[in-house]
Parts: C-alpha cells; sequence; structure tokens
C-alpha cells in the first residue's frame, strides 16, 4: 500500500507542477501581449482557468494523503485514543461516502461535455470536467489508506508528512 501511495503522489506532483508552469506560462503570455502587441489572444484566460482547475482537481488526493486540510479538531484533541480512532474513522466514511455520490454522478457530468465545446479552445468539455471524477476517485482511494492507516495505528499527524 506504501509503495502505491508514493507513486500516485509522485504522479500527482508532476501534474500540479506541470499545471502551475502551464498556468504561469498562459498569464504571462496574456500580461507580455497585453503591453506588446494591439490585442491580447482570447485563448490565454480559458487555458489558465483549465490548468488552475486541473491544478486543483488534480491534486486534492496528494493534499489527503499529506493530511494537508484545514481540520477543526477541538473535539478530537478531548478525545482518548480509542474515541480518537472511531471519531477518525467516522469522519473517513463520511469523507468517502460524499466522494461516492460525486464520483457516480461526475461520470454522467462527464458524459455530458462531450456535446459541448470550449469557446477559444477547440477541445471538448469533457477532457475538463474527467478531473472530477478523477479527484472524487483519488480522494475515495486516499481515504481508505487513511482509513487502514487509522486502525493500524500508522497514521500522521498534520504536518508530519515527508
Amino acid at each position: 500500500m506504501k509503495k502505491i501511495e508514493r507513486v500516485l503522489d509522485r504522479i500527482f506532483s508532476v501534474i500540479s507542477i506541470f499545471c502551475l508552469v502551464g498556468l504561469i506560462c498562459t498569464v504571462l503570455i496574456q500580461v507580455i501581449s497585453r503591453s506588446l502587441l494591439p490585442q491580447a489572444p482570447s485563448w490565454t484566460e480559458e487555458v489558465s482557468r483549465f490548468f488552475f482547475i486541473s491544478g486543483v482537481f488534480y491534486t486534492t488526493g496528494l493534499a489527503k494523503s499529506r493530511n494537508a486540510y484545514v481540520n477543526v479538531d477541538i473535539l478530537e484533541q478531548k478525545l482518548h485514543s480509542n474515541a480518537r480512532k472511531v471519531y477518525s474513522i467516522l469522519i473517513n466514511l463520511l469523507v468517502l461516502g460524499f466522494n461516492l455520490v460525486v464520483f457516480v454522478e461526475s461520470i454522467g457530468f462527464t458524459q455530458s461535455g462531450a456535446t459541448f465545446i470550449a469557446d477559444t479552445v477547440p477541445i471538448t468539455m469533457n477532457y475538463i470536467y474527467f478531473g472530477t471524477m478523477v479527484s472524487s476517485f483519488f480522494l475515495m482511494l486516499y481515504t481508505v489508506f487513511d482509513m487502514i492507516k487509522v486502525l493500524t495505528n500508522k497514521n500522521e499527524e498534520a504536518g508530519d508528512a515527508q
């Protein structure tokens, strides 16, 4: 399990870097072209939006694996270790259930995007909407990994991840 998680983390780290560099490059093209050209290219706004959205979608699992989401743990701090385990499993089950619903609904959402073409870039929107499926699937996967860590006493506190 740890090896699978490590490989997925590396893949999503590369995707994250690619999306960030793509976002920076398209915004830079937009800024420079506004200064030097009579008219800025219209595609840069849409492409930068796609890079931003993709960066968020494809790195949600990475954030879950590193326990990087905001967590208000006032109640959790007051619980004993066994109660904390139960609480953590309950929270993870809620996250798992929510993402299962999102995943199932995102299948139809992605299929509906095949009929829509982006305004300035000649691609169908199902490529963009596909991120919803990927995001919810990998959040479910990393939630299962987290539940296994909790049950086997191998979970890390926020900020302790490598």
